[in-house]
């Protein structure tokens, strides 16, 4: 691997399920994404619900049994599809650490919150006297008051806030290079969202570690990435810096998620922007731009072909501008690959 390849590189990754009724044709939640993080990167996902970005997250592990994964996900110069449950065992928690939106769910209500965590650690031959020391250490440093004595505790003993914690330390215990978060705080009250993304930001940046948020909260998006992938229909239409997309979003649907965000300024308040309509079922057969019922720029050539996701004009030789998945921004704004240059 060279010095610059990226930690995890995702290419033409697509996720289909057998219908709910047992016939007919597949139905595909996520279409042919692709996209790469690097050693440190911190990436975003975000878009509505049912858009596909959990399914995409929970594919580079293949903690779905129901689905079938075609396409390439590769961890450093591993190729993660096709390996067997065994294999796999090696790179979840040990190389990729998931946070999973849902703590309580998350953890065995059988046993202690010490059991829990240490178990990574136990099953790779570490003693149990050193890795319960290591995860009080850990429980520690994550802001768990009392970290001993509660790792003798059971989930339910613990507020959302404190499951989440441990949630994060199961995540964390195995000194993954990748954290996978999905929608960590939706569980948690503002207050306690606050306290969690602060403390997940902090230790991400001391460890090093890359990112792999997946959420519907641009607020979120703001404290922890660097980078966002606009997700709609099972397919990015969007990726662009941060900052950038923030200040001059270029997809429709990125104007239309952004334009819905309430505003807290001191004049009156106004009444949020909608879009129209709702993301289209699996099921219904994909011809043209899947947002184009809703969009308020569509021309003829958007129900018929599908836009490809191309570098727009303005990107940077070192890949820090934005790539955007519509025929007409493409076209009014010139793009790197593509019909105009």
């Amino acid at each position: 691997m060279s010095a610059h390849a990226p930690l995890l590189s995702v290419d033409q990754l697509r996720v289909e399920v057998d219908a709910a009724d047992g016939g007919g044709a597949p139905l595909t939640i996520v279409d042919g994404v692709g996209f790469s993080i690097g050693v440190g990167e911190r990436v975003a996902v975000v878009g509505e619900s049912g858009c596909g970005k959990s399914v995409t997250a929970r594919a580079i592990l293949q903690l779905d049994s129901n689905v079938r994964l075609s396409g390439s996900v590769r961890l450093r110069d591993r190729e993660l599809i096709g390996l067997t449950n065994r294999q796999l065992a090696g790179v979840r928690g040990r190389e990729i650490g998931m946070i999973f939106q849902d703590p309580l769910s998350a953890l065995d209500p059988t046993m202690s919150i010490g059991d829990q965590v240490i178990e990574p650690l136990t099953v790779r031959g570490v003693r149990r006297k050193a890795a319960w020391e290591r995860a009080t250490r850990l429980l520690d440093e994550l802001g768990i008051a009392n970290a001993a004595q509660r790792m003798k505790a059971y989930p339910h003993e613990l507020s959302g806030g404190m499951r989440q914690r441990v949630v994060m330390a199961l995540a964390l215990i195995s000194d993954p290079a990748l954290i996978i978060a999905d929608e960590p705080t939706t569980a948690l009250d503002v207050r306690v969202q606050a306290q969690v993304l602060d403390l997940l930001s902090d230790v991400i940046a001391a460890r090093g570690l890359a990112l792999l948020l997946i959420t519907h909260d641009f607020g979120i998006v703001g404290a922890l990435a660097e980078r966002v992938l606009v997700m709609y229909a099972g397919r990015f239409v969007e990726d662009a810096p941060i900052d950038r997309l923030l200040s001059d979003p270029v997809h429709p649907y990125s104007e239309g998620l952004l334009a819905s965000i309430p505003q807290i300024s001191g004049s009156m308040p106004r009444r949020l922007p909608t879009m129209p309509g709702t993301p289209p079922p699996p099921q219904l057969e994909r011809v043209g731009c899947a947002f184009a019922p809703r969009c308020p720029i569509a021309i003829e050539r958007c129900q018929t072909e599908t836009p490809a996701l191309l570098p727009l004009g303005s990107s940077q030789p070192d890949g820090s501008g934005s790539s955007v998945a519509c025929h007409v921004r493409n076209e009014s704004r010139g793009v790197v690959h593509g019909v105009r240059a």
